[in-house]
Protein backbone atom coordinates (compact mmCIF):
# COMPACT_ATOMS: atom_id res chain seq x y z
CA UNK A 1 0.00 0.00 0.00
CA UNK A 2 0.96 3.38 -0.94
CA UNK A 3 2.97 5.10 2.14
CA UNK A 4 0.73 8.04 4.15
CA UNK A 5 0.93 11.23 3.76
CA UNK A 6 3.13 12.97 5.89
CA UNK A 7 1.90 14.59 8.74
CA UNK A 8 1.42 18.70 9.56
CA UNK A 9 2.93 19.22 12.48
CA UNK A 10 1.43 22.43 14.33
CA UNK A 11 2.71 25.55 14.71
CA UNK A 12 4.88 24.94 11.23
CA UNK A 13 2.04 25.46 8.40
CA UNK A 14 4.18 27.53 6.34
CA UNK A 15 7.43 25.43 6.14
CA UNK A 16 5.00 22.27 5.16
CA UNK A 17 3.15 24.53 2.37
CA UNK A 18 6.76 25.41 0.95
CA UNK A 19 8.20 21.97 1.18
CA UNK A 20 5.12 20.31 -0.94
CA UNK A 21 4.82 23.71 -2.95
CA UNK A 22 4.72 22.73 -6.49
CA UNK A 23 8.00 24.02 -8.56
CA UNK A 24 6.96 26.04 -11.45
CA UNK A 25 9.58 25.37 -14.19
CA UNK A 26 10.64 29.02 -15.85
CA UNK A 27 9.52 29.99 -18.94
CA UNK A 28 11.43 28.74 -22.08
CA UNK A 29 12.93 31.08 -24.15
CA UNK A 30 10.91 32.80 -27.22
CA UNK A 31 7.68 32.31 -25.17
CA UNK A 32 5.06 34.26 -23.89
CA UNK A 33 3.59 34.35 -20.38
CA UNK A 34 0.42 35.05 -18.97
CA UNK A 35 0.25 38.38 -17.58
CA UNK A 36 -2.56 37.38 -15.39
CA UNK A 37 -0.72 34.81 -13.90
CA UNK A 38 2.72 36.82 -13.28
CA UNK A 39 2.87 38.99 -9.97
CA UNK A 40 1.71 42.51 -10.28
CA UNK A 41 5.20 43.61 -9.49
CA UNK A 42 6.79 41.85 -12.77
CA UNK A 43 3.79 43.39 -14.79
CA UNK A 44 4.99 45.47 -17.86
CA UNK A 45 3.50 49.24 -17.44
CA UNK A 46 4.26 52.56 -19.61
CA UNK A 47 4.19 50.92 -22.95
CA UNK A 48 0.37 52.58 -23.00
CA UNK A 49 1.82 55.82 -22.25
CA UNK A 50 4.52 55.93 -24.70
CA UNK A 51 2.39 54.40 -27.38
CA UNK A 52 0.35 57.44 -27.01
CA UNK A 53 2.66 60.09 -26.78
CA UNK A 54 4.25 58.63 -30.19
CA UNK A 55 0.28 58.77 -31.84
CA UNK A 56 0.18 62.82 -30.52
CA UNK A 57 3.31 63.50 -31.65
CA UNK A 58 2.46 62.05 -35.31
CA UNK A 59 -0.69 63.63 -35.33
CA UNK A 60 0.57 66.67 -34.69
CA UNK A 61 3.39 66.36 -37.85
CA UNK A 62 0.33 65.85 -39.72
CA UNK A 63 -2.17 67.73 -38.73
CA UNK A 64 -0.20 71.04 -37.77
CA UNK A 65 -1.29 73.70 -34.53
CA UNK A 66 -4.61 73.65 -34.05
CA UNK A 67 -6.85 75.83 -35.57
CA UNK A 68 -7.23 79.68 -33.90
CA UNK A 69 -10.24 80.34 -32.20
CA UNK A 70 -12.78 83.34 -34.23
CA UNK A 71 -13.78 85.68 -32.19
CA UNK A 72 -16.21 86.97 -34.82
CA UNK A 73 -17.91 85.74 -38.13
CA UNK A 74 -16.03 85.35 -41.90
CA UNK A 75 -19.42 86.31 -43.54
CA UNK A 76 -22.51 87.62 -43.81
CA UNK A 77 -24.92 83.95 -42.09
CA UNK A 78 -22.29 84.21 -39.36
CA UNK A 79 -22.19 88.05 -38.29
CA UNK A 80 -22.13 89.09 -34.89
CA UNK A 81 -24.75 91.20 -33.86
CA UNK A 82 -24.28 94.30 -32.26
CA UNK A 83 -26.28 97.47 -31.67
CA UNK A 84 -26.52 100.73 -32.09
CA UNK A 85 -24.75 102.57 -31.04
CA UNK A 86 -22.24 100.16 -29.56
CA UNK A 87 -18.07 99.33 -28.87
CA UNK A 88 -17.10 95.89 -29.81
CA UNK A 89 -13.50 94.39 -29.63
CA UNK A 90 -12.06 92.12 -32.17
CA UNK A 91 -8.59 90.49 -33.14
CA UNK A 92 -7.65 89.97 -37.02
CA UNK A 93 -5.83 86.75 -36.82
CA UNK A 94 -4.65 85.31 -39.08
CA UNK A 95 -4.18 87.97 -41.65
CA UNK A 96 -6.68 86.78 -43.72
CA UNK A 97 -9.03 86.67 -41.27
CA UNK A 98 -13.02 88.76 -41.79
CA UNK A 99 -14.72 89.62 -38.72
CA UNK A 100 -18.34 90.60 -39.77
CA UNK A 101 -20.99 92.33 -37.84
CA UNK A 102 -25.02 93.13 -38.26
CA UNK A 103 -26.83 95.96 -36.77
CA UNK A 104 -30.44 97.98 -37.36
CA UNK A 105 -30.97 101.03 -37.99
CA UNK A 106 -34.76 101.48 -36.37
CA UNK A 107 -35.00 104.88 -37.89
CA UNK A 108 -33.88 106.96 -41.21
CA UNK A 109 -30.14 109.09 -39.53
CA UNK A 110 -26.91 109.11 -39.94
CA UNK A 111 -24.33 106.38 -38.75
CA UNK A 112 -20.81 106.32 -38.00
CA UNK A 113 -18.78 103.29 -38.22
CA UNK A 114 -15.27 103.26 -37.52
CA UNK A 115 -12.33 101.49 -35.58
CA UNK A 116 -9.80 102.63 -32.79
CA UNK A 117 -6.55 100.74 -31.82
CA UNK A 118 -3.23 99.86 -33.30
CA UNK A 119 -4.15 97.88 -36.34
CA UNK A 120 -4.06 99.04 -39.68
CA UNK A 121 -7.79 98.28 -40.73
CA UNK A 122 -10.26 98.12 -43.17
CA UNK A 123 -14.02 98.61 -43.29
CA UNK A 124 -16.82 97.86 -45.69
CA UNK A 125 -20.60 98.63 -45.05
CA UNK A 126 -23.20 96.25 -47.01
CA UNK A 127 -27.12 96.29 -46.98
CA UNK A 128 -29.37 93.57 -46.03
CA UNK A 129 -28.99 91.73 -49.67
CA UNK A 130 -24.84 92.40 -49.03
CA UNK A 131 -24.41 94.98 -51.66
CA UNK A 132 -21.67 97.32 -51.13
CA UNK A 133 -22.23 100.72 -49.62
CA UNK A 134 -19.45 102.09 -48.81
CA UNK A 135 -15.55 101.17 -47.80
CA UNK A 136 -12.92 102.99 -46.22
CA UNK A 137 -8.84 102.17 -45.25
CA UNK A 138 -7.35 105.01 -43.80
CA UNK A 139 -9.08 108.23 -42.25
CA UNK A 140 -7.22 109.12 -39.84
CA UNK A 141 -2.95 109.19 -38.70
CA UNK A 142 -3.89 105.98 -36.48
CA UNK A 143 -4.62 103.81 -39.99
CA UNK A 144 -8.38 103.31 -38.43
CA UNK A 145 -10.97 103.32 -41.04
CA UNK A 146 -14.09 105.52 -40.72
CA UNK A 147 -17.55 105.16 -42.76
CA UNK A 148 -20.12 108.04 -42.52
CA UNK A 149 -23.56 107.41 -44.01
CA UNK A 150 -27.29 108.14 -44.16
CA UNK A 151 -28.82 105.08 -43.37
CA UNK A 152 -32.75 104.19 -43.68
CA UNK A 153 -34.51 101.50 -41.67
CA UNK A 154 -33.24 98.08 -41.91
CA UNK A 155 -30.14 95.28 -41.47
CA UNK A 156 -27.01 96.26 -42.16
CA UNK A 157 -23.76 94.55 -42.05
CA UNK A 158 -19.75 95.97 -41.61
CA UNK A 159 -17.26 93.49 -42.69
CA UNK A 160 -14.02 94.24 -40.79
CA UNK A 161 -10.56 93.30 -42.25
CA UNK A 162 -6.54 94.26 -42.23
CA UNK A 163 -4.54 95.82 -44.84
CA UNK A 164 -1.82 93.95 -45.88
CA UNK A 165 -2.47 90.75 -43.99
CA UNK A 166 -1.67 92.57 -40.86
CA UNK A 167 -3.00 90.59 -37.44
CA UNK A 168 -3.63 92.16 -34.06
CA UNK A 169 -6.97 93.34 -32.20
CA UNK A 170 -8.80 96.55 -32.81
CA UNK A 171 -12.39 98.23 -31.52
CA UNK A 172 -15.37 98.75 -33.60
CA UNK A 173 -17.70 101.58 -32.81
CA UNK A 174 -21.14 101.94 -34.05
CA UNK A 175 -22.43 105.74 -33.41
CA UNK A 176 -25.26 108.30 -33.95
CA UNK A 177 -25.13 112.10 -34.70
CA UNK A 178 -24.55 114.15 -31.63
CA UNK A 179 -28.22 114.99 -30.47
CA UNK A 180 -30.51 111.99 -31.49
CA UNK A 181 -32.76 111.54 -28.49
CA UNK A 182 -32.39 114.99 -27.42
CA UNK A 183 -29.16 115.05 -26.03
CA UNK A 184 -26.93 117.27 -27.82
CA UNK A 185 -23.68 115.22 -27.29
CA UNK A 186 -23.68 111.34 -26.76
CA UNK A 187 -23.41 109.99 -23.02
CA UNK A 188 -20.68 107.32 -23.95
CA UNK A 189 -17.78 106.85 -25.78
CA UNK A 190 -19.40 104.95 -28.57
CA UNK A 191 -21.80 107.98 -29.18
CA UNK A 192 -19.12 110.80 -28.39
CA UNK A 193 -19.12 113.51 -30.36
CA UNK A 194 -15.65 113.83 -32.58
CA UNK A 195 -13.48 117.26 -32.36
CA UNK A 196 -10.72 118.86 -33.76
CA UNK A 197 -7.46 119.51 -31.85
CA UNK A 198 -7.50 122.59 -30.75
CA UNK A 199 -11.03 123.55 -30.73
CA UNK A 200 -14.36 124.96 -28.51
CA UNK A 201 -17.54 123.33 -28.42
CA UNK A 202 -20.49 124.39 -26.48
CA UNK A 203 -21.94 121.70 -24.25
CA UNK A 204 -25.30 121.39 -21.48
CA UNK A 205 -25.50 118.82 -18.62
CA UNK A 206 -28.98 118.56 -18.68
CA UNK A 207 -29.72 116.53 -15.77
CA UNK A 208 -27.64 115.23 -12.72
CA UNK A 209 -27.43 111.42 -14.87
CA UNK A 210 -26.09 113.33 -17.71
CA UNK A 211 -22.30 113.09 -19.31
CA UNK A 212 -20.80 114.44 -22.27
CA UNK A 213 -18.48 112.40 -24.35
CA UNK A 214 -16.13 114.18 -26.66
CA UNK A 215 -13.28 112.34 -28.93
CA UNK A 216 -10.33 113.81 -30.53
CA UNK A 217 -7.33 112.51 -32.32
CA UNK A 218 -3.13 113.55 -31.64
CA UNK A 219 -1.48 113.15 -34.45
CA UNK A 220 2.07 113.78 -32.61
CA UNK A 221 3.03 113.66 -29.28
CA UNK A 222 3.01 116.57 -27.23
CA UNK A 223 1.26 118.56 -24.54
CA UNK A 224 -2.57 118.51 -24.61
CA UNK A 225 -4.45 120.80 -22.63
CA UNK A 226 -7.99 120.35 -21.92
CA UNK A 227 -10.18 122.43 -19.83
CA UNK A 228 -14.08 124.33 -19.50
CA UNK A 229 -14.93 127.72 -19.35
CA UNK A 230 -17.78 130.00 -19.49
CA UNK A 231 -19.62 127.78 -16.89
CA UNK A 232 -23.36 128.83 -16.21
CA UNK A 233 -25.00 127.25 -13.21
CA UNK A 234 -24.12 126.09 -9.88
CA UNK A 235 -22.84 123.00 -9.99
CA UNK A 236 -19.10 121.85 -10.15
CA UNK A 237 -18.44 120.49 -13.81
CA UNK A 238 -16.20 117.16 -13.75
CA UNK A 239 -13.54 116.00 -16.60
CA UNK A 240 -12.08 112.93 -17.20
CA UNK A 241 -9.61 111.77 -19.93
CA UNK A 242 -9.67 108.58 -21.47
CA UNK A 243 -7.30 106.63 -23.86
CA UNK A 244 -8.69 104.60 -27.19
CA UNK A 245 -9.26 101.57 -24.78
CA UNK A 246 -11.06 103.87 -21.98
CA UNK A 247 -8.51 103.66 -19.44
CA UNK A 248 -8.80 107.06 -17.78
CA UNK A 249 -5.29 109.03 -17.84
CA UNK A 250 -6.60 112.18 -16.08
CA UNK A 251 -9.49 113.57 -13.56
CA UNK A 252 -10.41 117.00 -12.61
CA UNK A 253 -13.13 118.40 -10.60
CA UNK A 254 -13.87 121.68 -10.57
CA UNK A 255 -10.25 122.71 -8.92
CA UNK A 256 -10.16 126.17 -10.49
CA UNK A 257 -11.67 129.43 -9.87
CA UNK A 258 -14.84 129.70 -11.77
CA UNK A 259 -15.86 126.39 -11.09
CA UNK A 260 -14.04 125.03 -14.18
CA UNK A 261 -11.55 122.15 -14.81
CA UNK A 262 -8.34 121.81 -16.38
CA UNK A 263 -5.82 118.90 -17.30
CA UNK A 264 -2.52 119.12 -18.55
CA UNK A 265 -1.37 115.80 -20.48
CA UNK A 266 1.76 114.63 -22.64
CA UNK A 267 -0.02 112.33 -25.11
CA UNK A 268 0.90 109.88 -27.88
CA UNK A 269 -0.69 109.92 -31.02
CA UNK A 270 -3.91 108.66 -31.13
CA UNK A 271 -7.27 108.40 -30.39
CA UNK A 272 -8.64 110.21 -26.71
CA UNK A 273 -11.90 110.57 -24.99
CA UNK A 274 -12.81 113.47 -22.59
CA UNK A 275 -16.30 112.72 -20.54
CA UNK A 276 -17.71 115.83 -19.21
CA UNK A 277 -20.62 115.69 -16.20
CA UNK A 278 -21.68 116.96 -13.27
CA UNK A 279 -21.69 116.36 -9.52
CA UNK A 280 -25.06 117.83 -8.62
CA UNK A 281 -26.95 120.00 -11.13
CA UNK A 282 -27.69 120.87 -14.42
CA UNK A 283 -25.35 124.01 -16.16
CA UNK A 284 -23.74 124.88 -19.64
CA UNK A 285 -20.30 125.27 -20.49
CA UNK A 286 -17.66 125.23 -23.11
CA UNK A 287 -15.02 122.22 -23.95
CA UNK A 288 -11.72 123.93 -25.09
CA UNK A 289 -8.72 121.82 -26.85
CA UNK A 290 -5.45 123.25 -27.05
CA UNK A 291 -1.73 122.27 -27.73
CA UNK A 292 1.32 123.40 -26.37
CA UNK A 293 4.05 124.66 -29.03
CA UNK A 294 6.60 122.14 -29.51
CA UNK A 295 9.21 122.10 -26.67
CA UNK A 296 6.95 123.84 -24.46
CA UNK A 297 6.64 122.60 -20.62
CA UNK A 298 3.23 123.83 -18.65
CA UNK A 299 5.24 126.47 -16.33
CA UNK A 300 2.97 128.75 -14.50
CA UNK A 301 4.02 131.29 -16.83
CA UNK A 302 2.52 129.22 -19.98
CA UNK A 303 -0.39 128.33 -17.94
CA UNK A 304 -1.18 132.08 -17.52
CA UNK A 305 -0.94 132.10 -21.66
CA UNK A 306 -3.01 128.74 -22.01
CA UNK A 307 -5.51 128.57 -19.47
CA UNK A 308 -8.95 128.76 -20.17
CA UNK A 309 -10.99 131.89 -20.13
CA UNK A 310 -12.13 132.96 -16.66
CA UNK A 311 -8.93 131.48 -14.92
CA UNK A 312 -6.81 133.42 -12.83
CA UNK A 313 -3.81 132.69 -11.89
CA UNK A 314 -3.08 128.76 -9.86
CA UNK A 315 -2.82 128.47 -5.97
CA UNK A 316 0.47 126.35 -5.19
CA UNK A 317 -1.58 123.41 -5.04
CA UNK A 318 -2.68 124.03 -8.57
CA UNK A 319 0.81 124.72 -9.72
CA UNK A 320 1.94 121.45 -8.51
CA UNK A 321 -0.96 120.10 -10.39
CA UNK A 322 -0.14 121.83 -13.38
CA UNK A 323 3.52 120.35 -13.03
CA UNK A 324 2.93 116.82 -13.26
Amino acid sequence: PPPPPPRRQCGNNDAAERRHRPVVPPAAAGTTEDLDARPQSRRRVGTPTRLVSLALFASALVLGPLAHADDHGDDRASATRVELPSETAGEIDPGDDEDWFSFEVAASDEVTAESTGGLDTVGTLYDADGNQLATNDDASETRNFRIQQTLDTGTYYVRVTSFGSGTGSYVLHLRLPPGSGGDDHGDDSASATAVELPSETAGEIGSRDDADWFRFEVADSGWVTIGSSDVVGDSDIIGTLYDAERNALAHSEARWPGRNFHIWRRLDAGTYFVRVASEFDVFSYVLQLDTLPTGTAPTVAVWRSQAPRGMATPTRSAKRFVSR
